[in-house]
């Protein structure tokens, strides 16, 4: 039988007894034991996704860097270009 408890409304089926009282089955008490998280778990787990998250900005800073350069050298290429078709018509006139 199913029972409107917080247990409950997560999918889990649980006992209730003549008495009224609740109990989940074992096969799902075990489930849960073996799920759960502890602090030690989390807190390692926070450690790796910091120094992921480290490695991914670095890898980024690098990949901007790189973008930046590229950039500085068009748009030096792009002035000269304009400067160049600005002076011949200029000559042409």
């Amino acid at each position: 039988m199913r029972n409107h408890n917080p247990v409950s409304g997560v999918g889990l089926w649980v006992r209730q007894s003549p008495t009224g009282e609740t109990a989940l089955p074992d096969e799902q008490i075990h489930l849960l034991n073996s799920n759960l998280a502890t602090k030690e778990n989390l807190l390692t787990t926070k450690a790796d996704l910091e120094h992921k998250m480290e490695l991914l900005k670095a890898s980024l800073e690098q990949k901007m860097e790189a973008n930046k350069a590229s950039l500085f050298k068009w748009m030096i290429g792009a002035i000269i270009t304009q400067t160049m078709v600005l002076a011949t018509l200029i000559v042409i006139s």
